[in-house]
């Protein structure tokens, strides 16, 4: 079985020798574009308004900014509080792993989400080929690599994870290894909230498959049900860890909503299209950049998504479409700009055109670096404007 996986990878890279070395080439420029802009930002453009006293030079800057402080604290301390808002997978993977870095959490965390991420682009194109053929596969991969917020999967923070556990899974559900779906579907939640919306998809991909075989009796609605309730509990069971040590340590199973009050997101509401009309109005309120983004990182990632219903199987395209609508739930504007990166469906459209129009091609790609180097010029200089 290892003879034959090392034949497969091997003959996977020497197939693909041209896309992926161009999909790594787009890679290392834009990580070569992060650090130059976060030293850029941090010597030579005003400094924002945060504080972080422990930062005296830009590479201090990837350990401290925003969550990624609390992801590392979590690690060497454990939860309390408001901290419970952050799911325990990242945390958990940087302190059994730091032991190998000689006891740094740090540079523990920075390892796991740069591997992760390596994996992620190896994958997202493998699984994309069956569906949108080499090419757009290749410029779908491409346009995660320069999203303008995904330098935050080479810092440490959780979002490289989440996306290895929701591609693992999904190419699983695509092979019909339903139990390692299962439990990275699982994993995923337990990495990031958002991995409901993949549980979710499953599920509607059950539901519309059966419908579509119009064979309606006893024995498959009953297949349906226990294939259905086999993968819920199989997911619950991992997740369920997690609510039961909330339950211990806070008397609450979900103290984790409770917790999100602090970082300014209500209990989720069906409230969508009022929050939408509302981001929309802020443009013309507060004019700015990160209020446009705000609103136009969302949208755009909503409406590609649902445009790859076409040539992406159902799970996948409505996996993108719930996790662009999960965060619009909480009638919070922050990091509106990073969440929607997590649409993996979208880059499957993006790829698709850039393949048919060049003109598109051009204009999206100068755009996301553009972006991509607004935001990690403002990281470099300590503002939490794009997150």
């Amino acid at each position: 079985i290892k003879g034959i996986l090392m034949n497969n990878i091997s003959s996977f890279f020497k197939t693909y020798k041209k896309e992926l070395t161009t999909i790594f080439l787009f890679f290392i420029a834009t990580r070569i574009i992060f650090a130059l802009m976060l030293n850029i930002g941090y010597y030579y453009l005003p400094k924002g308004y945060d504080v972080y006293d422990n930062v005296h030079k830009p590479l201090d800057i990837i350990f401290q900014f925003n969550d990624i402080s609390n992801f590392l604290y979590i690690a060497q301390n454990g939860y309390n509080g408001s901290l419970y808002a952050f799911a325990p997978l990242y945390p958990v993977m940087i302190k059994l792993l730091s032991p190998i870095f000689f006891g740094s959490y740090e540079w523990a965390a920075f390892t796991i989400s740069n591997i992760s991420f390596i994996i992620v682009i190896l994958l997202l194109f493998y699984y994309l080929i069956e569906y949108i053929g080499k090419t757009a596969s290749m410029y779908a991969t491409i346009a995660l690599i320069i999203y303008p917020a995904s330098h935050y999967n080479s810092v440490p923070y959780s979002e490289a994870l989440y996306f290895l556990m929701i591609l693992i899974s999904i190419i699983s559900y695509k092979n019909k290894d339903y139990m390692i779906a299962a439990i990275f579907c699982g994993l995923s939640i337990l990495t990031r909230i958002n991995g409901i919306a993949l549980l979710a998809a499953y599920g509607l991909d059950m539901l519309v498959n059966y419908i579509k075989q119009k064979n309606y009796n006893i024995k498959s609605t009953s297949q349906l049900i226990k294939n259905g309730i086999s993968f819920l509990v199989v997911v619950m069971a991992l997740y369920g860890l997690w609510l039961v040590y909330m339950y211990a340590k806070t008397d609450n199973a979900l103290y984790f909503l409770e917790a999100q009050k602090t970082w300014s997101r209500e209990t989720p509401s069906p409230l969508i299209i009022p929050f939408i009309i509302k981001l929309f109005i802020r443009i013309f309120q507060y004019p700015a950049l990160r209020t446009t983004l705000e609103f136009l990182c969302p949208i755009t990632m909503l409406i590609f998504s649902i445009l790859s219903v076409k040539k992406m199987p159902i799970y996948f395209s409505f996996y993108s479409i719930f996790t662009v609508l999960m965060p619009l739930t909480t009638n919070s504007t922050w990091s509106l700009t990073r969440l929607p990166m997590v649409a993996l469906a979208a880059y499957a459209f993006i790829g698709i055109k850039s393949e048919k129009s060049k003109v598109f091609r051009i204009i999206w790609f100068l755009i996301s670096l553009t972006l991509f180097v607004i935001f990690t010029s403002t990281m470099g200089q300590l503002r939490a404007t794009f997150i």
